[in-house]
């Protein structure tokens, strides 16, 4: 059985990906209270679960792999194979995708995803700046990594955070600016808040992510990636 696990939960579409996928209704979908987070992941894998990690726990549920891979401090794939739990984090397989866009941007938000893309760009040489009203997390998370990451503020926004989850933009910028987001929900927000040149939301960054799961979890071949993504755009009615 497969599923889903994060707080809040009710506005994920990957039950309905892994449906489409695997052609069968195992996906579920639960939401876990944050102080019940280690005891419900333990009940899971007992029952021989395999899941994903959503906001807020990609982070926190570290402590719970026996291997994890290397330059990541976010995992939202878990994988147990004879006992042991492997942690794995496949956003970075959509990043390869959208190279390109994500030359001399600047990152808004260092959370899990965040943390990732900028182990991703440095990992691949590719300039980037970061723009934070937290400078103690940047510097924290500096000093984890042992780099001086650039503070300042580019036309190439990419918004790492789950702000428009809750109806309301990360940051203000009067100037025009090209825009990628990792949510797949709310975008005219953007459009209503923002002077944009170029918008690419997360719609395929989900699709990716289930794609790579599979790989990870069964050694699935996808075929039917296209019909996965027409589906979801048909039904978040995002706007590109």
């Amino acid at each position: 059985m497969y599923c889903v696990l994060g707080n809040p939960i009710r506005h994920s579409l990957s039950k309905n990906i892994h449906k489409l996928f695997l052609k069968k209704n195992i996906y579920f979908k639960f939401r876990i209270n944050v102080l019940d987070i280690y005891k419900e992941i333990i009940e899971f894998i007992s029952n021989d679960f395999l899941f994903n990690i959503t906001l807020p726990f990609k982070e926190t549920t570290i402590k719970i792999y026996n291997y994890i891979e290397k330059k990541n401090v976010s995992f939202n794939v878990v994988n147990k194979i004879k006992n042991t739990l492997f942690g794995y984090n496949t956003d970075k397989s959509y990043f390869r995708k959208i190279d390109k866009y994500l030359k001399n941007s600047c990152i808004v938000g260092l959370g899990g995803i965040g943390k990732t893309l900028v182990y991703y760009l440095l990992e691949k040489k590719i300039n980037f700046s970061i723009y934070s009203r937290n400078n103690n997390k940047i510097k924290k998370f500096s000093k984890l990594i042992n780099k001086n990451l650039k503070l300042s503020r580019t036309k190439n926004i990419v918004d790492c955070t789950p702000c428009i989850l809750k109806n309301h933009v990360p940051l203000k910028f009067k100037e025009k600016i090209n825009l990628i987001s990792f949510n797949y929900r709310n975008i005219s927000l953007y459009i209503k808040h923002y002077n944009i040149l170029r918008i690419k939301d997360g719609v395929n960054l989900l699709i990716y992510q289930a794609y790579k799961t599979f790989k990870i979890w069964k050694n699935i071949n996808i075929k039917n990636f296209k019909s996965v993504e027409k589906f979801l755009k048909f039904n978040i009615r995002c706007t590109k």
